[in-house]
């Protein structure tokens, strides 16, 4: 009798395969709705970091203008950008965008895109532009 009342304590305090296997999955579940949202936060904190640093090279873009005497300064790559209009823009290899200006053909406006290098973590190609005269940066590459 003494076996079998102890038997029964020893199975009401162990869990059965089927509650673990239930747990594990509960865990996988969430874990995977985790991911996915903190992924959508990176991608939000990076596409903003890319609309600041173009309103940055659009005011720096003006300043220029004032000093030179009415020319917008093109820049080929972020280094140069940031040589050419004093910036200290996050370049090479460990950085999330890569930065250019272009000008018109007359020199009266430019537009400066963003343009994401880490497609590796992030399949999508995500690029910005802003335009001379306008406040905020928009989706897509320069449209000259």
């Amino acid at each position: 009798m003494k076996n079998r009342s102890s038997e029964r304590k020893k199975r009401k305090s162990t869990f059965t395969l089927t509650e673990v296997l239930i747990t594990i999955i509960i865990i996988g579940i969430l874990s995977t709705v985790g991911i996915i949202s903190f992924r959508k936060a990176i991608i939000s904190s990076r596409d903003k970091e890319a609309q600041a640093m173009l309103k940055l090279i659009a005011q720096s873009e003006e300043a220029y203008r004032l000093e030179s005497g009415g020319e917008y300064c093109p820049c080929s790559d972020t280094s140069s950008c940031n040589t050419l209009l004093d910036l200290s823009i996050p370049s090479g290899t460990t950085a999330a965008w890569s930065y250019e200006v272009h000008t018109r053909s007359s020199n009266s406006g430019f537009c400066a895109q963003a343009q994401n290098t880490t497609a590796a973590h992030f399949p999508s190609t995500r690029t910005f532009h802003i335009q001379n005269g306008e406040e905020e940066p928009q989706p897509g590459l320069c449209p000259y």
